[in-house]
């Protein structure tokens, strides 16, 4: 599996360091990036971060957390794309919980509007069936691709 971390210009988007709502899309090496598929959604005071230790788990520890399997992760025709959903700007003064609550809302809108594979419609909870959700979801992929 190829991995687009942050990518803006070639180059790893400096907006990604700030807090904001990002994503993790999976789809086909080489396929335009509007036939990707949203896996996950979250939230982070650094998204770049936060997304850091996600791929760490992912590859390291459990590819389950996202309803992917070790055998996805060694297929080199997926591709998992990290990006920026929408970057939000925090007033200097804020406090650590209203910058959280707000974090969340945004997740929250970006979650029922782009409703990920491995996560619930209506919170931020994985998805108890997302393994097979997202098993079925690759498999159409490369169906649709031959």
């Amino acid at each position: 599996m190829k991995i687009k971390f942050f990518e803006k210009d070639g180059h790893i988007n400096p907006e990604s360091i700030y807090a904001g709502v990002y994503q993790f899309k999976i789809g086909l090496l080489n396929d335009e990036e509007e036939n990707y598929l949203p896996l996950y959604i979250g939230e982070s005071y650094s998204m770049l971060s936060r997304c850091s230790n996600h791929l760490y788990e992912l590859f390291h520890n459990d590819p389950s957390y996202f309803g992917l399997t070790k055998e996805d992760l060694k297929d080199d025709k997926l591709q998992l794309i990290v990006d920026i959903y929408e970057k939000v700007s925090l007033e200097d003064n804020i406090s650590n919980s209203d910058r959280d609550i707000l974090l969340r809302e945004k997740e929250i809108v970006a979650i029922e509007k782009l409703m990920p594979l491995s996560q619930n419609r209506t919170n931020d909870n994985l998805n108890k069936k997302r393994s097979a959700i997202v098993k079925e979801a690759i498999k159409e992929l490369k169906s649709c691709n031959k």
